[in-house]
């Protein structure tokens, strides 16, 4: 089962979905197809100085708020921790 603001992302094929709402009888989803970029944890599409305090914050064990995506798993071990910080922060940093 499916919990409301949760989010499914597939690199590979460039599509995320994210639940909106769900009732007794289905779900309402958001779709969409696109460009994913690694590093991106709230799908601003572009890594920002933001998805880095977010990584952090959950690596501290704070619940951020907003959409937090599996895009950003750039190690893809399902969790979203130091290596994404670290990517995202090297992202940043490159011209």
């Amino acid at each position: 089962m499916w919990a409301v603001g949760e989010v499914f992302s597939d690199v590979v094929n460039k599509i995320y979905v994210k639940v909106l709402s769900a009732t007794a009888t289905g779900y309402t989803l958001n779709i969409q197809v696109g460009d994913l970029v690694f590093g991106d944890v709230d799908l601003s599409g572009a890594v920002q100085l933001k998805d880095v305090i977010v990584l952090l914050q959950i690596m501290s064990g704070l619940a951020p708020a907003g959409t937090i995506s599996l895009n950003a798993d750039v190690d893809e071990d399902g969790k979203l921790g130091l290596a994404e910080a670290i990517y995202a922060l090297q992202e940043l940093a490159t011209p």
